[in-house]
């Protein structure tokens, strides 16, 4: 079955993903989470109590719950569930984290010291998306450092620099996976666009026909392509677990010039984790110091030799 892009299959009808639509919330949010949850119960001991609301409220009460309850029913039923799947869930869990809230402590405004933290990382996350990312300050490292008449400078796969790029590396990149930035410059005339770099996509169409990018692939495209600096994306979904490129360039003696951290020393392992996978995003974002993955820059001096 095909629904919405994604396609289903009976195998994954298991159940699994009622612990996800939980973990995701948890992970994001364990305040509004628990709230929600103490909510439910008293909800549902209001129901379970004599007498019963009247009939104008139970008919109002179904129309109300007909699409969280059958949403919920439908996602966690099958194993393939990330967390911004569950985001229509999120106004009726604050719906039932604020009665909760209200309920147990008696007097909304006691509840107001709750919303302490996930206020506090919400202003976190507004403040540091006003500050350059990590990817922005890698382009600005590379107008300063780099050639642009004579370096090429790699840049990750699924990743994108905001430099114009030479038409031909961006054509090269697949559609599917193209940024909107990408998508612009496809559009500009092929002919006239001024200071455009050579940044070639770490990408390999057959290479990656078993989603990995080995050693020996590796290898193979930069002596394809003969990059002065290569640019690596860290930490889990950036790359690392299948993409052997850092390891290559660290192997091969080429020199780390430039490194941006996207968190506090230590959580380098948070990079890219939580939005999209659900895990430890809360903590993610107390960790942050800006905006972007982990990203560091790699000259290889032999590069401009085989040229």
């Amino acid at each position: 079955m095909k629904l919405g892009g994604q396609h289903f299959h009976l195998d994954q009808l298991d159940g699994s993903g009622f612990w996800k639509i939980a973990k995701g919330f948890f992970s994001f949010d364990p305040v509004l989470l628990l709230a929600g949850v103490v909510g439910l119960a008293f909800f549902a001991m209001r129901f379970l109590r004599k007498p019963l609301p009247d009939a104008d409220t139970l008919r109002e009460f179904a129309v109300a719950a007909a699409f969280p309850l059958a949403f919920a029913l439908f996602w966690g039923a099958t194993s393939r569930v990330p967390p911004r799947f569950s985001l229509p869930l999120l106004p009726y869990v604050a719906l039932l984290a604020a009665h909760g809230s209200v309920v147990l402590l008696r007097r909304a405004w006691i509840a107001a010291p709750l919303l302490a933290l996930p206020a506090f990382a919400c202003a976190k996350l507004t403040v540091l998306h006003v500050r350059p990312d990590t990817m922005t300050l890698v382009a600005r490292w590379i107008e300063a450092h780099a050639d642009r008449e004579r370096d090429v400078v790699a840049v990750p796969y699924l990743a994108d620099l905001p430099l114009l790029r030479d038409r031909a590396d961006v054509e090269a990149v697949p559609p599917a996976v193209q940024s909107p930035w990408q998508r612009y410059q496809r559009r500009l005339p092929a002919e006239g666009v001024p200071n455009v770099w050579r940044l070639p996509t770490v990408y390999d169409k057959p290479a990656l026909a078993d989603l990995r990018f080995d050693p020996t692939e590796v290898r193979a495209w930069l002596a394809r392509n003969h990059p002065d600096y290569v640019v690596i994306t860290t930490g889990w979904s950036s790359g690392n677990a299948w993409d052997s490129t850092r390891d290559v360039l660290r192997e091969d003696g080429a020199e780390l010039v430039a490194s941006f951290p996207g968190g506090k020393p230590g959580s380098e392992e948070l990079a890219d984790v939580g939005f999209e996978q659900g895990e430890r995003a809360l903590i993610k974002i107390l960790a942050m110091l800006r905006p972007g993955p982990w990203v560091e820059i790699y000259r290889r001096e032999r590069a401009r030799e085989s040229r």
